[in-house]
């Protein structure tokens, strides 16, 4: 939340398709897009046990050829850009869709920009160095994760013992075509769940409460809140539920639109690190630290954390604004108890002797989180926090 309008930059997808079954639309997409073969980026498993079947079904009823590279691995290796380019080229595609987590879709995101720029993809990390644009395509996410569809950044795992990661970012890597069909959703085991709606629900904490916050992304923000606080629960409890499935599959693109407008901050710069040494995925090192986080900040933005516990259904009538702030961590600690996810490092097996070396991973990846988070930072707070976290 935002008291002043300071300007702001907002892209997004050119068409965005939504609703179960949606997914059937695929060959159509294709085809609109002048594409003749298309190389499909997924997990080999899931093409096997048929969670991503009304996809691939569309593109052959549709007689529109296509070639699966089925090797994405957690965390998007940026080994793997490499290793789909080559299949792209040998096979002769002319559209990439990525189909599948967060992985796949930065996967095929940089694919697509890789091969028609003879630039290295470890030389496009960073903001804006994707010298032209890339094969058309097409994004149909299968989780709950934040943004991955509808963002223009690509997030690589450039080092797998540190879990250090890069981030290509550009307008080039727009999905021309975002499929949101919450069928591909029922699949989902619990824990994939839960690990990918912790992701848009952090999003949503930080786009709201961060130094880059404004009216456009507190819309998405705000929806992404109150959805999280009603159908996370729900859907850990029933995974076919049609109605969480959806709201909080809507709430996933919404991930994107939000931090395209605003940005996310600490929560995910010090993950990094959480993640590396506890071995952790994604959305758990974001849990371990996102109330000790939320504590630091709290008095960088009172209003905004007054608005996050407001969404997340606390009560804050006739209290003062830093107590009403403070329920925002009650709220997201209630939440996560409710899900089952723990929320304290010492939960995940690390030792106080093992908080410096988070530190340091850590402080080695802030990069950009710097200038949104909603308190500004140093290398001796992010100690302070992980003490919190402990």
């Amino acid at each position: 939340m935002t008291s002043a309008l300071r300007g702001l930059e907002f892209q997004s997808p050119s068409r965005f398709v939504f609703g179960f079954g949606a997914s059937a639309g695929l060959a159509s997409e294709v085809r609109g897009l002048g594409g003749t073969r298309a190389l499909v980026v997924t997990k080999q498993s899931m093409v096997d046990r048929g969670d991503v079947a009304p996809a691939l079904r569309s593109l052959e009823e549709g007689r529109v050829p296509f070639v699966i590279y089925g090797g994405i691995l957690p965390d998007a290796p940026i080994g793997l850009v490499d290793e789909a380019v080559e299949l792209l080229r040998s096979t002769g595609c002319d559209l990439v869709v990525g189909l599948g987590g967060g992985s796949a879709m930065d996967i095929a995101k940089c694919v697509a920009v890789a091969a028609t720029n003879e630039v290295p993809v470890r030389e496009m990390l960073g903001h804006g160095l994707v010298p032209r644009p890339g094969l058309p395509k097409i994004a149909i996410s299968t989780t709950h994760v934040a943004g991955a569809d509808t963002g223009s950044a690509a997030v690589l795992q450039i080092d797998e013992r540190t879990h250090e990661h890069g981030v290509v970012d550009s307008p080039y890597l727009l999905a021309e075509v975002v499929i949101n069909d919450p069928e591909l959703t029922l699949t989902m085991s619990p824990e994939a769940t839960v690990d990918t709606c912790l992701d848009t629900l952090v999003t949503g904490i930080e786009c709201l409460t961060g130094r880059q916050a404004n009216p456009l992304s507190d819309l998405y923000s705000e929806s992404i809140l109150r959805i999280c606080a009603r159908y996370l629960p729900a859907v850990v409890a029933d995974g076919k539920d049609r109605e969480a499935r959806a709201n909080l599959a809507l709430a996933a693109s919404m991930g994107g639109w939000a931090y395209m407008s605003s940005f996310i901050g600490a929560v995910h710069g010090v993950s990094y690190g959480v993640a590396a040494v506890c071995q952790l995925t994604h959305g758990r090192s974001m849990a371990a630290i996102l109330p000790a986080v939320m504590r630091y900040n709290l008095c960088a933005n009172p209003a905004a954390f007054r608005r996050v516990a407001e969404l997340l259904g606390q009560p804050t009538q006739g209290m003062s604004e830093q107590t009403a702030a403070a329920l925002s961590v009650a709220a997201v600690e209630d939440l996560l108890d409710r899900v089952g996810v723990a929320h304290r490092l010492r939960d995940y097996g690390l030792t106080r002797e093992q908080l410096g070396d988070v530190a340091e991973l850590s402080w080695g990846q802030i990069g950009d989180f710097l200038e949104s988070n909603a308190r500004p930072f140093g290398r001796r707070d992010v100690e302070d926090i992980l003490d919190d976290a402990f």
